[in-house]
């Protein structure tokens, strides 16, 4: 195979097969190389901006309408260019990933437009990417054909959907495609791969090249889109406005900004789409900072809602009075074959959804599944005869900052705190293992819906609210839930997918980012390093793995020795002590030096659960202690006691906390918490004595046992007090 001859500062990183020459040629890879090169930057500054942005949210500058552009939005004599005829009736629009049977069906089922989507509802491993181009490069030409392992064989039909594509997020880099040694913008090269092949073959075809831009968080985002479309047409001869592009409307700041963002693409836009489900994401985001501002369970926090409700009203009243298109979102909600009763609940769901948009003003909506797209349709056709409705206009709205900040009330209960925890692993395994679109539960997840599942979850955590039931969540009653959600996931899912890398893997990344005093402003962000190295012969190993060893309570734990199952726990529990320890870190709890034994202790008490299985109860107390004490004390007298010594120095120096690692796990240690750890090591043995304290208050509450048992547990606790001073 004879590689393409790229031009200096260009290296593409990832596997070049065959198949994919065409699309990476040496012509299309010096238009992204240009297009990086003249945009990368502004798209760092911007970035940048939105962290300036964000910390203004936390310190209380909550979002509002911008005083800078009040001109804009006064004036009433501009409008954004025509929509071309084939995006004139949007009534109904699928999603999905660009699969290549998935593109055929799209096009096919019926639906105005098919949304290509190279973000939310993608993987974007190297080969989803370039497959990718080469299918909605293969269907603009219509050459697109697809042959089944049965034998079933695919092609488009006479009359297809409109095809849209959506690029990533500004957020995220294409790691395999560098200029000038640094990665290229994801957008950018989904972008660039896709309108160098396409714009003049779908031009002759008498549509053109159009797309959908997600997660914008301001109207100079949606300019330095504008900015790029105006060189990619320069660069082609392509006239300009040819390029036609709807904003998703699903950030919280962007909805303060809908107006400016509609008047920076005016020449290329095609209108605004109301994408709910990030923008669920985004209002817990941007205000995760303020507990007046939790929102409840997921399922509560439907269309119907105030703050959601105004939302979208505010978006099709500034479309309309723009001659643009508002588009309608994605009801979450999928088929069930196997259940006729809840299969009929779901579609109703759907068509009220559908029938709420279309008597609001909306001009299209979204279905996720090709047996949608008949309700949906039948709901606009009957509410919309028209080819759309942006002529109506929404005068009657009136759209206050507050209007859109105010939260929704309702419960936030232990089953949609398990539900979150289920949905999000799930997920991210999915996404690992390359697939970005995923039916769980009887909806149709991606990143957007997910990401609810996460940062809802952070957030309470972090402002420790109040579940139904009355209990605070604190770290030991999420820890509770979190093990039973894990439990139910062994059970649905099956052991050999439990112990999988991707589960594993899909378990520490979710929990670590729920845990971290930081929040992790996209969880496809630390979830990409590892797509991206699959299949390279450097590809990192997992954080973790779940024990080899089969999971207790299996059939094979009668042949396992006591050393196998103190093997499972220490493997087990290692994995939730560092994490739960940082989370409970916390400058306000006063307890917080035993924070750590409050998280130790639990394993012999998670050991004892089993004792019927495995022998002595005794014996594996004594061995729960020894790990306790062992290995445990091992990482904070050596990590923590030699590490904050030589360090002590430096933090008192410069006011910077101290941050420890061990296998690559890092734990952040602002300043205020550095200096109650030196307090700790410097008096390690008025720590040992607390502990004596507090263990003795934990063996005295132990049920089930006698007085000699006890003994027994105490003798063993202090020779590891003894052996360690």
């Amino acid at each position: 195979m004879t590689l393409p001859n790229y031009s200096p500062g260009i290296q593409i990183t990832g596997d070049i097969r065959p198949e994919y020459e065409a699309i990476l040629s040496s012509e299309a890879a010096d238009f992204l190389a240009g297009l990086a090169r003249m945009f990368s930057a502004r798209r760092d500054e911007l970035l940048q901006a939105r962290v300036t942005r964000q910390a203004t949210i936390d310190s209380g500058g909550l979002p509002d309408f911008l005083p800078e552009t009040a001109a804009i939005r006064e004036d009433p004599s501009w409008r954004v260019a025509p929509a071309p005829p084939d995006l004139q009736d949007r009534r109904v629009e699928i999603t999905g990933p660009t699969e290549r049977k998935m593109v055929i069906n799209a096009l096919n089922c019926g639906a105005k437009v098919f949304m290509a989507d190279f973000e939310d509802a993608n993987a974007p491993s190297w080969e989803n990417m370039v497959s990718g181009q080469i299918n909605l490069r293969d269907a603009i030409d219509r050459s697109i054909t697809f042959t089944n392992p049965d034998g079933r064989f695919y092609q488009l039909n006479e009359e297809t959907a409109t095809l849209l594509a959506r690029p990533r997020g500004w957020h995220l880099n294409e790691s395999h495609f560098l200029v000038n040694g640094a990665p290229i913008p994801g957008g950018l090269f989904d972008f660039g791969l896709y309108f160098f092949h396409n714009a003049r073959p779908a031009m002759q075809r008498g549509t053109g090249p159009y797309f959908y831009l997600p997660k914008l968080e301001n109207h100079l985002e949606a300019r330095l889109w504008n900015d790029v479309f105006v060189h990619a047409q320069d660069r082609l001869g392509i006239p300009q406005g040819t390029i036609k592009a709807t904003v998703l409307i699903e950030t919280i700041t962007a909805a303060f900004e809908a107006e400016e963002i509609l008047y920076e693409l005016r020449e290329h836009s095609a209108g605004l789409n109301c994408g709910r489900w990030d923008y669920i994401f985004s209002y817990i985001k941007k205000l995760r900072k303020h507990p007046d501002y939790l929102l409840p369970d997921r399922a509560q926090v439907t269309m119907t809602v105030p703050f959601m409700r105004n939302y979208t009203l505010q978006v099709i009243k500034v479309c309309h009075r723009r001659g643009a298109h508002a588009m309608g979102g994605m009801a979450a909600q999928i088929p069930i074959r196997n259940d006729a009763a809840a299969n009929q609940a779901a579609l109703d769901k759907v068509y009220a959804d559908k029938l709420r948009e279309a008597k609001e003003g909306h001009d299209g909506t979204w279905v996720a599944h090709p047996g949608l797209v008949r309700i949906a349709t039948d709901v606009f056709d009957e509410y919309m005869p028209a080819a759309n409705q942006v002529e109506r206009q929404r005068d009657d709205v009136n759209v206050s900052a507050a209007d859109l900040l105010t939260p929704s009330a309702g419960d936030i209960t232990e089953e949609g705190l398990r539900l979150n925890l289920k949905v999000g692993i799930q997920y991210l395994e999915a996404w690992l293992g390359g697939n970005g679109c995923v039916p769980l539960y009887n909806l149709m997840e991606d990143a957007a819906t997910a990401e609810i599942s996460r940062a809802q979850v952070w957030q309470w955590l972090h402002h420790s609210a109040r579940l139904a039931d009355g209990r605070p969540l604190t770290t030991e009653v999420f820890s509770e839930i979190l093990f039973g959600a894990l439990d139910e996931l062994r059970n649905e899912i099956g052991q050999t997918r439990y112990e999988s890398k991707e589960f594993s893997l899909a378990v520490e990344l979710f929990v670590e980012m729920i845990i971290t005093e930081e929040f992790v402003e996209f969880l496809t962000l630390p979830a990409y390093h590892y797509i991206a190295k699959a299949g390279d012969s450097n590809e990192p190993d997992a954080v973790f793995r779940l024990p080899t060893v089969p999971v207790l309570g299996s059939p094979d734990l009668a042949n396992l020795s006591l050393n196998q199952q103190i093997d499972y726990f220490e493997d087990r529990i290692y994995r939730w002590t560092l994490g739960p320890c940082a989370a409970l870190l916390d400058a306000n709890n006063p307890d917080w030096d035993f924070a750590v034994l409050t998280i130790l202790n639990a394993i012999p008490e998670l050991i004892a659960q089993y004792h019927g299985r495995v022998g002595n109860k005794i014996d594996l107390y004594q061995h729960g202690f020894e790990y306790v004490f062992g290995p445990g004390m091992e990482f904070f007298s050596e990590r923590l006691y030699g590490k904050l010594r030589s360090a002590i120095a430096h933090a008192s120096l410069t006011g910077e906390g101290i941050t420890l690692s061990r296998d690559r796990r890092n734990l952040s240690l602002p300043i205020n918490w550095t200096q109650r750890l030196v307090t700790i090591v410097i008096n390690v043995p008025e720590w040992y004595s607390k502990t004596r304290e507090r263990l003795e208050d934990y063996i005295s509450d132990l049920r089930d046992f006698g007085d000699s048992e006890k003994d027994d547990l105490r003798v063993a606790f202090s020779q590891r007090i003894i052996r360690h001073n």
